[in-house]
């Protein structure tokens, strides 16, 4: 029986349960993923079964775990007394093979009905020449697993690249913290709030504050009302992203996703953090990066200025062609990537917009494009790059690379010394 039709045969009863619906679509995704390979992450099945958002706390709720659980009791009482192959969940894991072993103890109870002398003892055949000609074989089998298994799960050529390579030596847990934006309330003075809007100073209940000792005439009219949003192309993001480290980080258990203003300094001191935010929004994040960067925020949402050089970037529009359809969207993305100073890696995906950020995404995973990353960059490890993007109609039609710079951090000057 094959891994494929006996996942049919389980499913088909899944099927006529009509209590059962949301078991059969976790099983039917743990099928698909074992099919190619992977044993997904945790909250990738919040995300693609349950409908979650790339926010969701997989610490703090056990809705996976406790479905997956009921999927594997489901599966021992499908084969309860079923002697042969069966479809196994192992025990803290999200993937499913086909276990094509026999039965433990119909295996011992044939040991006892065998009664027949080993074969070496009834075969003419001198034991020395039987004993070489096993250990050869031996050799040739350990020799064809270890190529299967190298052959099964490849090293990325991701992992070899200077953004990637530290999450991929270094063997820390990863963390993703997606940038969720602190929206303000605007109320008529009466306390109601009649629209939540973006204020490019205002990131935090403390800029808020703060933004209304300077301004007492907004007393009252803007409002704290604890909403933070998270936006679809950081979401998206940070699914890919979450796939990328899955492949990095084999061995890895989970990697969580949460808000960066939920990190802590306990899970940045303890785990490598993959930043992805808007660049307008970067102080928000809890990580060092803009006091490093030569590249600062402007107060403007779709500006990046090069504190060198004085230059602003600005996402922009290109003048309609006559007869176009469809005009080109110029904007800007930026990455670092750099030590922080518990040794971990912090790494920052950003750009000027959405455009700049999904792009940024996308070369990001292209090693191709890292590798001429890397013969700019040298022998630097920790490094910012900003990159322009041409986009037109959601496709990218070029990128080019504006300036690629080290990064100078108290723990790079450390290990230079």
């Amino acid at each position: 029986m094959s891994f494929a039709a006996e996942a049919a045969r389980f499913q088909a009863e899944l099927a006529e349960d009509s209590r059962s619906s949301v078991l059969s679509n976790l099983f039917e995704y743990i099928v698909q993923e074992s099919q190619d390979g992977r044993a997904p992450k945790e909250i990738e099945i919040a995300m693609e079964v349950f409908g979650k958002s790339a926010t969701f706390d997989t610490a703090k709720s056990s809705m996976v775990r406790s479905h997956m659980h009921r999927l594997r009791q489901r599966l021992d009482k499908h084969y309860d007394g079923e002697p042969g192959p069966r479809l196994v969940i192992p025990k803290g894991e999200y993937r499913l093979y086909l276990d094509d072993m026999p039965d433990a103890e119909d295996a011992a109870q044939d040991g006892k009905a065998a009664t027949i002398a080993p074969f070496w003892q009834r075969a003419n055949v001198p034991w020395p020449k039987v004993a070489l000609a096993a250990l050869a074989m031996g050799a040739v089998v350990l020799t064809l697993a270890i190529a299967l298994s190298a052959r099964q799960t490849p090293r990325p050529p991701l992992a070899d690249t200077r953004l990637w390579a530290p999450l991929a030596a270094n063997g820390s847990e990863t963390v993703i913290a997606v940038g969720d934006l602190f929206m303000v309330g605007e109320s008529d003075g009466g306390g109601q709030v009649q629209r939540v809007m973006l204020h490019p100073d205002i990131q935090s209940p403390g800029d808020l504050s703060t933004h209304l000792l300077s301004h007492p005439e907004q007393e009252g009219r803007l409002l704290d009302r604890d909403i933070r949003r998270v936006p679809v192309a950081e979401a998206e993001s940070a699914l890919r992203i979450l796939q990328l480290v899955s492949d990095l980080q084999p061995a890895s258990r989970d990697t969580l996703v949460i808000p960066a203003s939920s990190l802590s300094q306990d899970v940045v001191d303890a785990h490598n953090v993959i930043f992805i935010q808007y660049f307008s929004q970067l102080g928000a994040l809890r990580s060092p990066v803009l006091q490093y960067s030569s590249f600062e925020p402007t107060g403007q949402f779709h500006e990046i200025r090069d504190k060198t050089t004085g230059q602003i970037y600005t996402a922009r529009g290109a003048p309609r062609e006559e007869g176009g359809a469809q005009s080109s969207i110029y904007d800007y993305g930026y990455i670092a990537s750099f030590p922080g100073p518990s040794g971990k890696r912090n790494t920052i995906i950003s750009g000027a917009d959405d455009a700049g950020l999904s792009q940024m995404l996308q070369l990001v995973t292209d090693d191709r494009v890292l590798e001429r990353l890397d013969e700019v960059l040298g022998d630097e490890t920790a490094f910012e790059a900003l990159y322009e993007v041409r986009v037109a109609g959601g496709l990218r039609y070029d990128y080019r690379l504006v300036t690629a710079r080290p990064i100078r951090t108290a723990t790079t000057v450390a290990h230079a010394m």
